[in-house]
């Protein structure tokens, strides 16, 4: 049975995270519902502030397996452990005391080799841990190691030493669940923090800030041999498997890391033109204009950059996965869109582009009247754009008779910006190995001094203390972790001492969990940034709204959300009548915001610092103003389903490809189901696009997800298989050939219809589909309505709109 999707503070037991690693506690109390509270009791009674060490205690957190990262350990480090038995008496064979790995889960898959040394006197043993071949290795450092027999670690982004055996028993006593111990390696040169881009039209780049003294920086690309832009884009999740590139590797597991291309700038394009690196097809015509007939080429996999001072190589980045994005490559059948046409009216409105990853999807075009002159000849003509891409072009027509078709019935209501992760995934070389509370020295062995360490750190912070949510407000989380931000972010704290949490000082643990904070928890008001800093432990947030401000406005959501929930529902409804009462709500008194939305895209969906839109963007955009966008519609449906006692989720992503989205995912009897409240009757004239859906229609009507709103390890159960309750199919509004088609049209069409929309699951032959609409309605002496009646047919969906 799939685990709750449900983040509720209510929770007294947690899946305790362990520097990454997980130990799950089957002392689970069975939450209570949240109908009629607004936080758990088990918070609440802990008064008006609370301490990290209530909290703790709140969930049974266990703090003796946690310890600090190791930051900037030397590429060849050894690393010393002392077992207080004798290692031959105990039969235990090399490589089973300790484990090295590049995933957090620390599975057998992510194990990387190395080279190890026992040593046993006086009944006790001494294990040392050294490198091997590095891990993806750069081209220099190839080079060191082949050349010059070099041994290291290599480049992975954080290594995670998995400790076995109980070092301080007097026999072998295996743990239920190891220590781990995270650590990166410090490098010549600092590397660059990278991100990947999306541009309005579905072009992808890399980006960093520049390296003090770089001269060039290194472009790689991590792929496996069955990856192919266009056709599969598939996640390699390299570190799960121990980015195998080596002999050793399989053909399902073997990686490859090549050197994509260099560049003097911050910034690499070589994906899309028309800019220098460019590999997009851009042709001219006979009258020298461009046509670009594709983009992204080459997209896929991870990527990395190096930088290069003085000659010398750093180690890689962070790496830029690109297997979410179902970003657009190429026209699927050209012949579609190119050549001439009897008339403007027979252009296409719609075209069918394969992106990166296989899929495709139907995109609007849009045409513009152009005049064209060669040489001695002249002729009009129409250039066209494929929407959200940088496709484009012109077509030809015979005779001028009417205008090109307009699209209707796409589902295009998006919004959802993520706060920036500006946090350094690669600690800057001064980090110290072992950020110590005081300055000190010890000659004890570097995983024993960052155990003492530790506890040093963990005992000092006991007293950190945090404002608890005032009445009405309540938090989601799972563990102690997500509870102490989800305190301070409601709070809108600016400076969040994370020196009790170490697994939160692993950066792509912190990352992980905030973004599923951010996104599970209504009441937090809006974040614009957030960064880390590894000297002093201290996690920097930039909010979008004013402290005072979020007081008052979580004040009034909390009011208006307990209105809403005591007039729409009744004790006696069962969960899908509650669900659609609350989706109905939404539908019926909120609009959404496209001045906020077109502020979104000239800023490509980044956060605007001072927006006067921001409220488009959290719970009160919507609950309250009665406008916002996708987002602060699924922060609302959420809210509303928690009150409501329903299990819901809010889900990121991406809609048609690449416009940044958010919507909701319900769990019905143990099943999970996914909604757009966004995209319905009223914003696209599409009633119940996606309403109570399985996953695989979800994607089928544009839907993407992507990483931000669960736990990495948590998404793939983040998965809807029943297709009984989706709405159309529910309803019998699934034909599958054109005269089923036709039965519906006659059997629903009235002269008071203005929309009509089915979900077509067969081919659609767009000759025969006019030819029903335009048959049925004369059959039912409806014909005038044809002269102002427009029809789109995309994702799945047949719509027809009477404009009259």
């Amino acid at each position: 049975m799939k685990k709750s999707i449900a983040f509720l503070s209510v929770c007294t037991a947690v899946a305790l995270l362990v520097s990454g690693c997980t130990n799950k506690n089957n002392d689970r109390l069975t939450p209570e519902s949240l109908a009629g509270k607004s936080v758990s009791e088990e918070i609440r009674k802990l008064g008006a502030t609370v301490t990290v060490d209530e909290i703790k205690k709140a969930y049974n957190y266990d703090d003796s397996k946690n310890i600090m990262p190791l930051y900037n350990v030397s590429p060849t480090e050894c690393f010393e452990f002392s077992f207080n038995f004798d290692a031959f008496d105990a039969n235990i064979q090399l490589y089973d005391f300790v484990s090295v790995h590049t995933d957090a889960a620390c599975e057998d898959a992510s194990k990387i080799y190395y080279n190890a040394e026992l040593n046993v006197e006086n009944g006790k043993t001494t294990l040392f841990v050294k490198p091997m071949s590095p891990v993806l290795a750069t081209d220099s450092q190839d080079k060191d190691y082949v050349h010059n027999k070099i041994d290291s670690w290599g480049n992975a982004p954080m290594y995670y030493i998995a400790v076995h055996y109980d070092l301080e028993a007097n026999s072998a006593v295996k743990l239920d669940t190891p220590v781990v111990i995270p650590f990166t390696v410090k490098q010549d040169a600092e590397a660059p923090s990278i991100k990947g881009n999306v541009s309005a039209d579905g072009r992808f780049s890399l980006s960093w800030e520049p390296v003090a003294g770089a001269e060039r920086y290194v472009v790689y690309n991590l792929i496996d041999s069955k990856l192919s832009t266009g056709s599969d884009n598939h996640a390699i999740d390299g570190s799960k498997t121990g980015y195998d590139c080596g002999e050793n590797a399989t053909e399902d597991t073997q990686l490859y890391l090549l050197r994509e291309g260099e560049t003097a700038e911050c910034v690499f394009d070589g994906f899309s033109g028309p800019e220098s690196h460019s590999l997009a097809l851009i042709t001219s015509d006979i009258s020298g204009k461009d046509i670009n007939g594709g983009q992204n080429y080459g997209v896929k996999g991870e990527y990395f950059v190096t930088a290069v001072v003085n000659g010398k190589e750093s180690g890689l980045s962070n790496c830029v996965s690109t297997a979410e994005l179902s970003l657009p490559h190429i026209v699927k059948r050209e012949s579609e869109i190119a050549g001439r046409y009897p008339t403007p009216a027979d252009f296409p409105a719609e075209v069918e582009v394969v992106n990166i990853d296989g899929t495709s999807s139907m995109r609007k075009v849009s045409y513009t009247r152009s005049h064209v002159k060669w040489f001695e000849f002249e002729w009009d003509e129409y250039d066209y754009t494929i929407e959200g891409t940088y496709i484009f072009g012109s077509v030809c027509f015979d005779d001028d008779i009417g205008e090109p078709p307009a699209s209707t019935g796409s589902a295009g209501e998006t919004g959802n910006v993520a706060p920036t992760d500006d946090v350094d995934k690669t600690p800057a070389p001064d980090v110290d190995t072992i950020i110590s509370p005081e300055s000190s020295n010890t000659n004890a062995p570097l995983v024993e001094a960052q155990s003492v360490n530790t506890k040093n750190h963990v005992e000092s912070a006991k007293t950190d203390v945090v404002a608890n949510v005032p009445n009405g407000v309540y938090v989601n989380a799972e563990n102690a972790e997500e509870n102490w931000l989800a305190l301070n972010l409601i709070n809108q704290n600016e400076s969040i001492s994370l020196e009790a949490f170490p697994s939160l000082q692993n950066p792509y643990t912190l990352v992980d969990v905030f973004y599923k904070v951010y996104y599970q928890n209504p009441f937090i008001m809006g974040i614009d940034a957030f960064s880390y800093d590894y000297g002093t432990l201290t996690l920097s947030v930039r909010y979008s709204v004013d402290k005072s401000s979020a007081v008052d406005k979580q004040k009034k959501v909390a009011e208006k959300a307990d209105k809403i929930v005591a007039e729409t529902i009744s004790a006696d409804m069962t969960q899908t009548e509650k669900i659609n009462a609350l989706y109905n709500y939404l539908v019926n008194n909120s609009v959404y915001d496209k001045a906020a939305l077109e502020e979104a895209q000239k800023n490509n969906f980044k956060k605007a610092a001072n927006s006067a839109f921001a409220d488009a963007f959290n719970v009160y955009g919507v609950l309250v103003d009665g406008k916002g966008v996708c987002a602060s519609y699924a922060y609302s449906f959420k809210l509303l389903c928690d009150l409501s006692g329903i299990d819901c989720a809010v889900v990121t992503g991406y809609l048609n490809g690449n416009l940044p989205h958010a919507w909701n995912m319900v769990s019905i009897d143990g099943k999970m189901y996914e909604i757009d409240c966004t995209n319905n009757a009223v914003n696209t004239g599409i009633p119940y696009y996606l309403y109570q859906a399985d996953s695989s229609l979800a994607e089928k009507s544009g839907y993407t997800k992507d990483n931000l709103f669960a736990i990495d390890a948590d998404i793939p159960e983040f998965v809807g298989t029943d297709e009984q309750l989706e709405y159309y199919r529910k309803n019998g509004l699934c034909p599958e050939t054109i005269e089923q088609y036709s039965a519906l049209l006659l059997q629903n069409l009235t002269p008071e219809t203005k929309t009509f929309a089915v979900r077509f699951d067969g081919e659609i032959n767009r000759a025969e589909l006019e030819k029903a609409i335009s048959l049925a309605y004369n059959k039912l002496g409806l014909e005038e309505k044809l002269k102002t009646l427009r029809y789109a047919a995309k994702n799945g969906f047949i719509v027809i709109v009477n404009a009259d």
